[in-house]
């Protein structure tokens, strides 16, 4: 008796399989950004623009395809998707206060910007926010786009790790007599020493 391989599913298999679920997120209702929440006004600095959680979100470029949201300033504007998770205290910057559904799927048509931080002191966790119409939207994944969110992440704790390194040697230069106007060009750190410390 021969026995038969058991088939296993072929990377093309697979492709289609991404392919069908990213056609029927795609065919999901997305609501614009602006009939959902309030638009900024353009005198208002981004520092004090609202701040909303978008989960199970992704960024894409125009074409449909996805993007990096750090590189928006070289390749966008983006598109944004993703279920926004209304908080209590946002409601006011709802369109229509009646909205009381706290988490409905929204696309922001042209993300120009991004802004990185963490959630606490120690960068265990970093964040990225996406640029709106109505605020800033902090990026929680969906499975398909954790891949490039992680990258996103390990971006923005190197960044976090070498502005720390800078700063400690800025300080360490103030602390010392003769440079008490020192800036960041009077450090000589050793770009390589500095990633090997990483």
């Amino acid at each position: 008796m021969v026995r038969r391989r058991r088939r296993t599913r072929t990377a093309a298999a697979r492709d289609a399989a991404e392919l069908a679920e990213e056609e029927r997120l795609m065919a999901i209702r997305h609501y614009k950004e602006t009939s959902v929440l309030k638009p900024v006004s353009p005198s208002t600095h981004s520092d004090d623009w609202p701040c909303f959680l978008l989960s199970d979100a992704t960024v894409h470029h125009r074409d449909g395809s996805l993007a990096n949201q750090l590189h928006v300033d070289l390749e966008g504007p983006f598109v944004v998707r993703g279920k926004l998770e209304l908080e209590k205290d946002n409601e006011r910057y709802l369109v229509h206060r009646h909205m009381k559904t706290r988490s409905l799927r929204i696309q922001i048509e042209a993300s120009h910007a991004f802004s990185v931080g963490a959630k606490d002191d120690s960068l265990s966790i970093p964040v990225v926010w996406a640029s709106g119409e109505a605020g800033w939207f902090e990026i929680i994944p969906a499975q398909r786009y954790q891949r490039i969110c992680d990258e996103m992440f390990q971006g923005v704790c190197l960044h976090y790790s070498l502005l720390d390194q800078y700063e400690a040697a800025l300080e360490k230069l103030h602390k010392s007599k003769k440079k008490k106007k020192a800036t960041i060009a009077d450090i000589p750190l050793d770009l390589e020493e500095m990633l090997f410390q990483i």
